[in-house]
């Protein structure tokens, strides 16, 4: 028996707007990932299907992340001249 798992960070789906305000705040939360952009449900949909396949048949106990590549780090603001002073 196999057993993984997928943890998905942001993901735009339908109700995006709910959480995240208009096209604006998708778009500016988007910007705080590495990739540029939020999930689509598609991209957790292929992450499920590939762990399902039999691509996947020697994979047990795993945690696939899909999440672009976690948070921007703040450096990457550094070389735009975004850096913000953090507050105490």
């Amino acid at each position: 028996m196999r057993v993984n798992a997928v943890t998905a960070g942001y993901v735009r789906t339908e109700q995006a707007h709910l959480f995240y305000g208009d096209e604006e705040g998708i778009a500016a939360v988007g910007a705080t990932i590495p990739l540029g952009r939020m999930a689509d449900p598609v991209d957790i949909g292929d992450a499920c299907v590939l762990l399902a396949s039999p691509l996947a048949g020697y994979i047990s106990g795993a945690n696939l992340v899909v999440h672009g590549g976690g948070e921007r780090p703040a450096y990457l603001n550094a070389s735009k001249g975004e850096i913000t002073e953090k507050k105490e």
